[in-house]
């Protein structure tokens, strides 16, 4: 619906339903901010239920509500913007204040959703974050289609500001039912749970929210697929004490999606966890795949600044063995984090590339345990070592990474390093020429000898021995002298 003036006037003088506009003032409600109102906005609800749809209007003022309003499918509820407030009652437990089940084409605008966190109580589980969120959308068999969330301000919620939830027909997200949302253009802040949380959901999008002093994410995405989350602004996220939350945008069990233009800064864990154990953890649920990470800024994130970690749980068989990601992570910049700008833990399938990775606390990019990455074309200044490749002792099948073409400089105690446990890779112009030099740049073995754990094809030039070998066939052979 496009909101010209002459609809505009129409919606806020409206006391009828002859164009399906129902002015919640209409039904009774005082917006005094004093009234309990739940009950004139019910009526009006009912009205538009009854109609088969239509606009249920909030104009100027502060509608004070004790309880849930249940939205019809093709409704859209409108409000004039930060004009136009629905509040949580002072004294009440708190409550979901916009709830969606298994309805179509529900649309939200232009309105504050307040939860009043300071004078209303918690849930009486504290556990159970399915209470106390601004907006919560629970299909439970069928899904839905349709819903669209827009300008809306969430704020001061016990649990999360948005909450899109189901189906349950399947725990393969291939095979969900369909439960599509957007969520644009939002300001979501001071939550006691997740800012924008979604769980199985399809073809969502998450685009041009800023999301301030949430708790455990900022976004959150769990056993869905084919979302894109997309020009965000998420900050000082919140962890919750003995949790691994405090997140700015994370994702777990999920497929096929991307984490692009966002930017993520002073969260007290990671700005990005694009691939982590922060939801439905394995046995049953299939670790993350196929997604891209890209044009991202992560700064002062206090555990780092972009993690892939499909770590399965301690009481999994196969618990710290590498999970195959088939992941790209892109033209990042990670500044000033309190850990490394990018790492991959137990990760597969991995192209790290054209990032710049700056006065990172831990190393510019770490490889931890994982297995056929491409680490190319980075810039890695001012951090702890450029780039740092490790391993568990007890972890098999990993290495096969290819090393090349990037930046190194400032990085202290150095610019490449290998933990014991580690095999050799490939390196492809990876060293620093001197000026004036051209050509490709080999690593450089500057004490005698031949390198440890060589893999086949690895080319060295030996400053001491005055040599250039090949590692071939299991040996090393001398190539040329000098």
């Amino acid at each position: 619906m496009k909101l010209t003036k002459s609809l505009l006037f129409r919606i806020c003088c409206a006391c009828s339903s002859t164009q399906g506009i129902f002015n919640v003032r209409c039904y009774g409600a005082k917006g005094d901010g004093e009234t309990d109102d739940l009950v004139a906005i019910l009526a009006a609800r009912d009205a538009v239920n009854a109609a088969g749809g239509g606009v249920l209007f909030f104009p100027r003022g502060i509608f004070v509500i004790s309880d849930t309003i249940e939205i019809g499918a093709s409704t859209t509820v409108l409000g004039l913007g930060a004009a136009s407030v629905l509040q949580a009652k002072p004294g009440v437990a708190c409550f979901n204040m916009l709830l969606v089940r298994d309805s179509d084409d529900v649309r939200v605008r232009d309105l504050v959703l307040d939860g009043n966190r300071a004078k209303t109580s918690p849930p009486a589980d504290p556990d159970n974050e399915n209470i106390g969120c601004g907006f919560l959308g629970q299909p439970v068999g069928k899904g839905q289609t349709g819903l669209s969330i827009k300008n809306v301000i969430a704020r001061n919620h016990h649990g999360s500001g948005i909450w899109i939830t189901g189906p349950h027909n399947s725990d393969d997200p291939y095979q969900l039912n369909a439960n599509e949302v957007e969520v644009i253009g939002c300001q979501i802040l001071g939550c006691g749970s997740r800012g924008v949380i979604l769980t199985r959901t399809t073809r969502a999008r998450i685009a041009g929210n800023v999301i301030t002093s949430c708790t455990q994410a900022g976004i959150q995405l769990v056993l869905s697929r084919a979302a894109v989350i997309d020009g965000n602004v998420i900050q000082k996220t919140v962890q919750r004490p003995g949790t691994h939350g405090g997140h700015g945008i994370g994702a777990a069990n999920s497929f096929d999606y991307v984490i692009v233009n966002n930017v993520a800064s002073e969260n007290e864990r990671w700005g990005i966890a694009a691939s982590s154990g922060l939801g439905l953890w394995p046995k049953q649920y299939r670790m993350s795949q196929r997604y891209v990470v890209a044009n991202n800024v992560c700064r002062g994130n206090a555990a780092g600044g972009i993690t892939i970690d499909p770590t399965l749980p301690e009481d999994h068989p196969d618990h710290d063995q590498t999970q195959d990601s088939y992941a790209t992570v892109a033209s990042n910049v990670c500044v000033a984090n309190q850990g490394p700008g990018i790492r991959t833990t137990h990760a597969g399938y991995l192209a790290v590339y054209g990032n710049i990775c700056d006065g990172n606390d831990n190393a510019g990019i770490g490889i931890v345990s994982s297995r056929y990455a491409v680490v190319a074309d980075n810039v890695l200044t001012g951090n702890s070592n450029g780039v740092g490749f490790f391993a568990e002792a007890d972890v098999q099948d990993v290495g096969h990474h290819l090393l090349g073409g990037n930046v190194y400089d400032r990085n202290t105690p150095g610019e490449i390093q290998f933990g014991p446990y580690h095999p050799a890779i490939r390196q492809l112009q990876d060293r620093w020429p001197r000026e004036g030099d051209g050509g490709m740049n080999l690593p450089v073995k500057p004490t005698g000898g031949d390198p440890a754990a060589p893999v086949e094809g690895l080319l060295y030039l030996n400053t001491v021995d005055k040599k250039l070998s090949v590692y071939a066939d299991g040996a090393w052979r001398t190539l040329t002298s000098w």
